[in-house]
């Protein structure tokens, strides 16, 4: 086998970008190659001529079809054998088609030439791991042990080891099993998605995750992000951060995650941290570390795409792997590699240091390390070799998009049409290796797994992280007592400091780790050991003091990952001395919020006495970075400090005096405001609205409109009002040359002091002459008063209300039911176009407990549906229009950023538009005008019910083991603690308004649609 694809190789490396051969040769490579061959599929040494690849590497086959079909993922063993897990059943057959496949080099060659199918009858099966005498595979709802116990290359042992996963759309289950530098086995995991059209094979919520068998062992809910598990001491742990469909980890342990959309994040604070103070509620504990936007550069010729996958952005993101390897040149010593299987790539970042985290910047301009002209080129998973090469795991199929986003044409729910399965015979593992005269040989005659215990232990010295990893497996699963003295020997003086790591975390693994080890580790001169020596001692910080007192001598750390983790593992200490230690590490490092969420998460955390270190040691220097730390000190101290802690927050606000303490005034009464409304309300008893009306009355604009938020929190009427204030707003109110938010917040207070009998001066504020804010505010005021006066108010002036005006008035109806029998009818009699009532709020009304609305309701909706189609009919003709991309910015700028992004430009409530541009220009304008019949993964509205019953609505942002974020459609958030939800679940609507055709001539959808197809994307200014 190996003798062709030699010869296909060095033709190949000629062909690498930047040669000077590749013009002189590619005519008549291309002509000899493929003569009569216009389109795909190829053949292996077809496609070999496809690819482009960054200058310096050269690509071959490793395995192909016949030998492998639909690989998914890989893993090499001790022994050299490759274990390929194969997923012909992707995507509509859930049939148990599904298989392992175990490779073998039986002429030493180092290629496989013989293939078994090691277990079959697997579902969907995702990733594997080598694991004791076996392998550890992923297939929702279980991971499973395989296990071949009388050698003959099938798997005779058959074990469920954790179960509970949901089986949701295949490209977002269960996936990626990685064994830690910490011994633990790591899960990419996310939640289960919402499925409409294949909701019967693919509508399995999941139940806890567990380990069967063991009734009384630990549990997570369906909520889990990522999780990390030991089977030998029955563990189980969720996660800070959620990856799709790969993990991977740096040198020093850091967990590196992907989505579709996000090509590389970092996991930053670890749960533990954050679950030891559940006051804490940070919006999310994971970076996206690039530097570069979202966009890719693919050369595939013809691609087709069926869904949010053109060519511009990345879409598919997945199988991320960090190179360490150790055979790469600079710069790719130390970089990441992540596959773009909807357009037909491999991309490239190189990884440096950015303080606490990392960055990751392109290693090319407008290129990538590898990608292909063959549409059918699909690598969905990479994997560094025990010879340091980079393997690339090729799905090829015609289709990698799941039907379930697809027209109604893919929706056959026996077997789908034959176009989802061409490509099902085939498969490709390819081996990319630096280019040079003399190939780079492959592993043959494996010493691993016969070495050993003491050989095992010199194998963390290798400068591939493969060899590392694998030995400290080994040693630990064998508990190999004899190789104690030489690993504490290599902990303290190994020559290379990947190897003092993985000797220190080995004998952690085999039991044997004292504190006498962790202590000189601390003294270690490479950051990484000092850094990882730090989580060790985590554990241990109770029965060793001298841990403790070295861990306080180091807040002088140059690192800042040190100090980080310092700050992280100090959190566990109740002491004075670890009190004034995270105290000096946090003001040495203020204006890093990592470093503030680090401080925050200490478990005897003070956070009045914080506020007070603030105060005093910057509080004349504002920063953005310093205005989140005394919001989040203040939200803290709503939600953990009880009555008096918020009486003591506000006298030290209401007492400052200095110049230039406005600032962090407003903002500690922001976090107040903002930790009592994520359901902290019991706490409202702390305040006093004498003394915040005195504070208002007393204070700049900044601090009232802060102060004027915690009064709206508090139980109204507030009181009898005094009448010199009430004075002073009126007048304010009617200066219409006064400051509109001034004016605004007046109109609010005005409302807590009751407003059954301010009718008239609150309906005369609803003119057009009167600034939006004003408005607003009088929609919210009048929306306080009893009967229906007001509602009949709104629905006769809708048509005048600007959206954010409407938008109150919505919420304001909403909010009584009386008011929401006038909405319905005033929709029925066009009085209130539908189109301007937001799709949040018509879930609102779908979900309303009189069964005679939901009707009504629902026979609108049914009757929207038909309009649609009507308006969609007329809008056919911007299909026929010149469009001007230019102009298309201006409309995108003008209706669509507010939610959308294109090229980083826009808003986070609904999809990037940038990875639309090879979608037809029908396609688009359907899913404009219907936006409900295709909703983008993951942009799902959801709906939150609070303990109290108050609904919110959103798209989840980012999740936590304490806190859900929500983006709302006006570009705000709501961060919710987890243990004020009664129930949450995604809607089957979509969160894009209808009713464009008010804000989008015909003219305007030809210039929009020629802005979101092109490729050279225009400013948006």
């Amino acid at each position: 086998m190996t003798g062709g694809w030699l010869n296909s190789i060095n033709l190949l490396t000629l062909l690498s970008r930047g040669s000077f051969l590749l013009f002189v040769f590619l005519p008549c490579l291309i002509w000899v190659v493929n003569c009569g061959q216009p389109a795909p599929p190829y053949t292996p040494a077809e496609a070999l001529t496809t690819f482009d690849i960054e200058a310096g590497f050269r690509i071959e086959v490793f395995a192909s079809e016949p030998m492998i079909l639909d690989p998914v993922a890989m893993e090499f063993d001790e022994h050299g054998r490759v274990f390929v897990v194969e997923m012909p059943g992707y995507p509509l057959d859930v049939g148990a088609t599904g298989r392992v496949k175990l490779l073998e080099d039986t002429n030493q060659d180092g290629f496989p030439d013989q293939a078994t199918v090691f277990v079959d009858g697997l579902v969907l099966p995702t990733g594997v791991l080598r694991w004791k005498k076996g392998i550890l595979v992923t297939d929702a709802p279980n991971v499973w042990y395989f296990e071949d116990t009388d050698g003959d290359n099938r798997a005779d042992l058959r074990q469920a080891v954790l179960t509970g996963f949901a089986l949701s759309n295949p490209q977002h289950t269960v996936s990626s099993p990685t064994y830690g530098l910490d011994n633990w086995i790591y899960l990419a995991h996310e939640p289960a998605i919402k499925t409409i059209v294949f909701k019967d094979k693919f509508g399995d919520p999941g139940s806890k995750k567990r380990f069967p068998n063991r009734n009384d062992g630990p549990q997570l809910d369906s909520s889990t992000g990522n999780l990390r598990f030991r089977l030998d001491t029955f563990e189980l742990e969720a996660l800070s951060g959620i990856s799709q469909f790969g993990l991977s980890f740096d040198r020093w342990g850091h967990q590196i995650l992907v989505t579709n959309g996000r090509h590389i994040r970092q996991e930053v604070m670890a749960a533990a941290y954050l679950r030891r103070n559940p006051s804490l509620r940070a919006a999310s504990p994971v970076a996206d570390i690039s530097d570069h936007t979202t966009r890719v550069y693919p050369i595939t010729q013809n691609p087709e795409h069926r869904i949010l996958t053109g060519p511009g952005s990345f879409t598919s993101a997945c199988g991320i792997s960090i190179y360490l390897g150790g055979l790469f040149p600079p710069p790719f010593s130390q970089v990441s590699f992540v596959a773009e299987p909807a357009h037909n790539l491999v991309h490239c970042d190189v990884l440096k240091e950015n303080g606490v985290t990392l960055q990751a910047s392109r290693s090319g301009e407008e290129t990538e390390f590898l990608a292909s002209t063959d549409s059918w080129f699909r690598p969905v998973n990479l994997y560094v070799g025990p010879d340091g090469a980079l393997y690339v795991v090729d799905y090829y199929r015609r289709i990698v998009e799941h039907p379930e986003w697809m027209s109604d044409e893919f929706h056959n729910q026996d077997s789908g049409p034959q176009i989802l399965y061409e490509g099902s015979q085939q498969g490709r593992i390819y081996r990319i290796t630096p280019a040079s005269e003399e190939p780079v040989p492959l592993v043959r005659n494996f010493p691993l797994g016969k070495a050993s215990e003491l050989d095992l232990v010199e194998y963390l010295n290798h400068p591939n992280r493969w060899w590392r990893m694998q030995a400290q497996r080994l040693l630990v699963g064998r508990q190999s007592a004899r190789a104690i003295d030489r690993l504490k020997e290599i902990a303290t003086g190994g020559r290379r400091p990947e190897a003092r790591v993985h000797a220190l975390w080995t004998l952690e693994g085999l039991g044997q780790l004292d504190a006498a080890l962790i202590q000189k580790a601390l003294d270690d001169p490479e950051p990484g050991v000092r850094e990882n020596a730090i989580r060790l001692a985590d554990s241990r910080l109770a029965t060793a003091p001298g841990l403790t007192d070295k861990l306080l001598a180091m807040t002088g750390d140059a690192h800042p990952r040190v100090r980080f983790q310092l700050l992280c593992t100090l959190g566990w200490v109740d002491s004075p001395g670890a009190r004034n230690a995270r105290r000096q590490l946090l003001m040495r490092d203020i204006d890093d919020e990592w470093m503030q969420m680090a401080a925050f998460s200490a478990s005897d955390v003070r956070p009045l006495n914080l506020f007070d270190i603030g105060v005093t040691e910057f509080g004349d220097a504002a920063s953005k970075e310093r205005i989140a730390f005394f919001r989040r000190i203040a939200a803290m101290v709503a939600a953990g400090s009880g009555p008096s802690g918020v009486r003591q927050l506000l006298r030290k606000v209401a007492n400052a005096k200095k110049p230039g303490s406005d600032w962090w005034r407003a903002a500690a009464l922001e976090g107040l405001a903002q930790g009592i409304g994520q359901g902290s309300k019991s706490v409202t008893e702390g305040l006093s609205s004498n003394r915040l009306l005195a504070l208002y009355q007393a204070s700049a604009p900044p601090v009232q409109r802060a102060t004027l938020q915690l009064l709206e929190l508090m139980e109204k009427p507030l009181g009898p009002a005094p009448e010199p204030l009430i004075r002073v707003l009126l007048d304010r109110i009617d200066d219409r040359a006064a400051d509109p938010a001034l004016r605004a917040g007046s109109v609010r207070l005005l409302a807590l002091f009751g407003v059954n009998s301010r009718f008239s001066l609150l309906s005369s504020l609803l003119d057009p002459q009167e600034p939006p804010e004003v408005q607003t505010a009088a929609v919210r005021a009048l929306g306080q008063i009893e009967g229906i006066e007001s509602g009949r108010l709104f629905i006769s002036k809708w048509r005048e209300l600007t959206p954010p005006v409407r938008l109150a008035a919505t919420v304001a109806l909403l909010s009584r039911p009386e008011h929401v029998e006038l909405l319905v009818t005033g929709i029925e009699n066009d009085e209130v176009p539908f189109w301007t009532i937001n799709q949040g709020h018509k879930i609102r009304l779908v979900m309303q407990q009189d069964a005679s609305i939901r009707f009504r309701v629902h026979e609108l909706l049914r009757k929207l549906e038909g309009e649609r189609l009507r308006i969609l009919e007329r809008y056919r003709a911007a299909l026929s229009l010149s469009g001007d991309a230019v102009q298309g910015a201006q409309v995108f700028k003008k209706s669509c950023d507010k939610c959308h992004q294109v090229e980083g430009v826009g808003g986070r409530f609904g999809p990037d538009l940038g990875t639309v541009r090879n979608r037809s220009r029908e396609e688009l304008l359907t899913n404009i005008m219907l936006p409900s019949q295709s909703i983008s993964d993951n942009y799902e509205l959801y709906v939150v019910e609070l303990n109290n019953r108050v609904l919110q609505e959103g798209v989840i942002g980012s999740q936590t083991p304490v806190s859900v974020t929500l983006l709302r459609e006006d570009g705000t958030e709501a961060v919710i603690a987890r243990e004020n939800i009664r129930r949450m679940y995604s809607s089957t609507v979509s969160g894009m308004p209808e009713g464009l055709e008010e804000e989008i001539s015909v003219q305007e959808m030809a210039h929009l649609l020629s802005f979101l197809t092109t490729s050279a994307v225009p400013p948006i200014q």
